[in-house]
């Protein structure tokens, strides 16, 4: 596969009638703190072989899958390579490293395709169904950087699809405070009978 390297906020591959989307990052302060150093096309390569390992959707832990295709975690490492592979001189390279995200990316979908999970129901004993709702709440997921060893804190929204990436460990509580709602004073008028009224000319 061939890719010209053009700097654009997103890239969709058609792949047999499914489309992969690939985003560019954020870059905010936060993200832009984090991000590991580099000098030079060696150095990014190291980078995007690194994030290519956490690609991948077929590691299990505890009988888990750690990493699925349509979640947001998976969202985020794809929009790091994307971040880093734009930084590339190098128009081969661009290439060739590009070529294998899509290949990992076939290879995640193809290994889902090949082993689905397989979700028991409870057992309901009334007869209606209670459909789950998305809440709106953020969640936390921590990251370490293969280079610095210094963690780095992920938070994202189910329900809003909003990712935050943050060195403070401490942000949950203040991404799913309540709104305080601003009190209203009440003016309190004056009685007729405590008025009193001048009718004097002012000299």
């Amino acid at each position: 596969m061939i890719a010209n390297k053009i700097d654009v906020n997103s890239i969709n591959v058609d792949l047999d009638g499914s489309t992969f989307i690939i985003k560019y990052p954020n870059v905010n302060y936060s993200y832009w703190k984090n991000l590991i150093p580099y000098n030079g096309d060696k150095d990014i390569i190291i980078i995007l072989s690194n994030i290519l390992v956490q690609l991948d959707c077929t590691i299990m832990f505890s009988n888990q899958r750690l990493l699925y295709t349509h979640n947001m975690m998976y969202e985020y490492y794809v929009s790091e390579y994307y971040y880093y592979l734009l930084h590339i001189e190098h128009q081969w390279l661009y290439n060739n490293y590009f070529d294998l995200l899509i290949f990992k990316h076939i290879h995640n979908i193809k290994f889902e395709q090949d082993n689905p999970i397989i979700i028991t129901p409870p057992k309901i004993k009334s007869k209606r169904l209670n459909h789950s709702k998305i809440i709106n709440m953020f969640v936390r997921q921590v990251t370490t950087n293969m280079f610095t060893k210094k963690e780095a804190y992920i938070y994202s929204n189910a329900k809003t699809g909003e990712v935050i990436q943050s060195d403070d460990s401490n942000l949950l509580d203040t991404l799913n405070a309540k709104p305080v709602k601003e009190k209203r004073t009440k003016v309190v008028g004056v009685s007729l009978d405590d008025m009193t009224f001048s009718f004097k000319k002012k000299e």
